[in-house]
């Protein structure tokens, strides 16, 4: 399905940064610790008038995303496409 979205630019506040283990129920015990799973990265953000936007993003856009801060995403459908940060600087003048 998202082959036949459209893709949509959101500028978004960031609201919140997580990261999950893709193995779930990793552990020592199984041969596995959590901190040798590969991770998935996530952000939640906030348009201007209230829409909830969450996306998986790769590391790279997780490591400079930072909460609070505005940015543009592009998404098709469920499938990050793009990040763009908004300096603070351009945004007020």
């Amino acid at each position: 399905d998202n082959n036949h979205s459209d893709m949509i630019k959101y500028e978004l506040t960031i609201t919140e940064k997580r990261e999950r283990y893709a193995l779930l129920g990793a552990s020592a015990a199984k041969g596995l610790s959590n901190e040798a799973s590969p991770r998935r990265y996530y952000l939640t953000g906030e348009t201007k008038d209230g829409q909830v936007v969450k996306c998986q993003v790769p590391y790279n856009v997780y490591d400079r995303a930072k909460e609070g801060r505005r940015c543009f995403i592009t998404m098709q459908g469920t499938r990050f496409i793009a990040f763009e940060r908004i300096d603070e600087d351009e945004a007020n003048g």
